[in-house]
């Protein structure tokens, strides 16, 4: 009875152990996945008046539950763009309502894949890919 009692011990301090070693996932937050989504777009997919390094700026210092702020970002982030990088059909006035009226981070990042969707793949850099920022969008609205 002592040996099961001391294995059992034995047992639960090594699973504690090693249970310990195994780093925890976080999600992003909405702030870098705005960031790399902005960064990844080419300039001439920017109209000549949006100002990308303080719009980058303010992204990166979102908190991670400011919806009300990612909102905001993405919306100017969306009215920066070019209607010509943008895929035919797509309704720049319905989304920016949509966007408007997100209020938790998770609706944000629905109304960003929605966005990203929709913009024509010449409109990114050679080399960005926009799936990476999908799925840490995906990420934010679990």
């Amino acid at each position: 009875m002592k040996k099961l009692i001391i294995s059992a011990l034995l047992l639960c301090c090594i699973c504690y152990v090693a249970a310990a070693q195994i780093p925890s996932i976080k999600a992003p937050g909405i702030g870098s996945a705005l960031s790399s989504l902005g960064n990844g777009l080419n300039p001439g997919a920017l109209n000549s008046s949006f100002k990308m390094a303080d719009w980058a700026s303010s992204a990166s210092k979102l908190g991670s539950t400011d919806a009300s702020g990612a909102a905001s970002l993405l919306g100017k982030l969306g009215k920066g763009l070019n209607t010509s990088s943008l895929m035919q059909g797509f309704s720049l006035s319905d989304w920016s309502s949509r966007v408007k009226s997100a209020s938790t981070i998770a609706s944000v990042a629905t109304q960003a894949q929605s966005l990203i969707k929709n913009i024509k793949p010449d409109a990114f850099k050679s080399g960005f890919d926009p799936g990476t920022v999908t799925s840490a969008l995906a990420l934010l609205q679990k």
